[in-house]
């Protein structure tokens, strides 16, 4: 089975991803975008960006944006195919790593996720973000979630 590994991402990465589960086509989907357009716009505008490896392939890519948003907010993406679901240990494992270290630089990471996204939601919840209320994009159901930074919790 092997271990992932995760480097930065760079533009190729991209178009080296290839097909996408079918809960994060479905998001996409429902947001109008094509996978190509989404991996792009992400690491474009990601303050950070990476790409998860196994076996040197590609399996996912994800990253931290504060484009656009107030200071100390930023938003989490990651989209992935069928072979991260094979690993759920080491995504949980780093997942909550990625998302303390990014809780020192930021104070409040957040997004929304399609409510279908069953996958995802599992991993947000392992992770440990808190849900919030639901909005409509494109007439479709999205739950949003978010993390706060620890010294906020108390205010």
């Amino acid at each position: 089975m092997g271990t992932i590994v995760i480097k930065p991402s760079d533009a190729y990465d991209v178009f080296k991803l290839k097909k996408l589960r079918r809960e994060d086509e479905e998001e996409l989907e429902a947001l109008n975008k094509t996978p190509q357009q989404s991996l792009l716009r992400g690491f474009i505008f990601s303050d950070e960006c990476f790409s998860v490896w196994h076996e040197n392939e590609i399996i996912g890519m994800f990253g931290v944006s504060s484009f656009n948003l107030p200071k100390g907010f930023c938003t989490v993406w990651f989209l992935g195919n069928d072979e991260c679901t094979k690993h759920p240990v080491s995504f949980v494992k780093e997942g909550k790593k990625y998302i303390n270290k990014w809780l020192k630089k930021y104070d409040l990471i957040m997004n929304a996720v399609y409510e279908k996204n069953k996958t995802h939601i599992a991993w947000l919840k392992a992770v440990g973000v808190s849900f919030s209320s639901s909005v409509i994009i494109n007439n479709h159901k999205f739950i949003q979630f978010y993390k706060v930074k620890e010294h906020l919790n108390n205010v």
